[in-house]
């Protein structure tokens, strides 16, 4: 062929250049839009129809990780409806743009994430108890050098009753 054609080799580059693109295009998986309510839904079927039955579920998953990953019960609880509105689009922009396998992927990193936050909390109230149960073999040991070696009981009147004095 090369003896056929004498500009085989460029050729071939400026076919692998210009067909590259299309390539891309075709390889491309949906994304979801999140411009508004409607290509929302359309978007996220899109990108769930797009892979294999095993993973739908865990797309499903993912989505809600990623999208209740926004929320912040307490700015929502003390905002009202001003701070609904911007949950809603921090929701959809955390979503933006992203095919099905980013959301699943960014949803395990999210999910990691809040494991070593959970697993650092763990950590500082087992140091926190650990503290409180020296703390109290302290207290103990204390109490234990403690003798009453003599006491006396008795009752005093006081102004509306008897208050038992010792």
């Amino acid at each position: 062929v090369r003896k056929i054609i004498p500009d085989y080799d460029k050729m071939r580059k400026t076919l692998l250049i210009i067909s590259l693109p299309f390539l891309l295009a075709a390889c491309e998986k949906p994304a979801i839009d999140a411009s508004n309510d409607e290509s929302l839904k359309t978007s996220i079927q899109k990108a769930r129809d797009s892979l294999p039955e095993e993973k739908r579920g865990v797309f499903d998953e993912s989505l809600k990780v990623l999208a209740f990953s926004q929320v912040d019960l307490k700015t929502l609880m003390t905002a009202g409806e001003a701070s609904s509105e911007a949950l809603e689009s921090k929701m959809k922009e955390a979503l933006n743009g992203k095919t099905a396998e980013q959301v699943i992927a960014q949803a395990g990193q999210v999910m990691q994430e809040r494991k070593e936050k959970e697993r650092e909390q763990a950590l500082a109230e087992i140091k926190e108890l650990e503290g409180k149960r020296l703390a109290a073999e302290k207290s103990r040991e204390e109490l234990r050098k403690l003798v009453v070696s003599r006491s006396r009981f008795y009752k005093r009147k006081g102004t509306f009753e008897v208050e038992p004095i010792i």
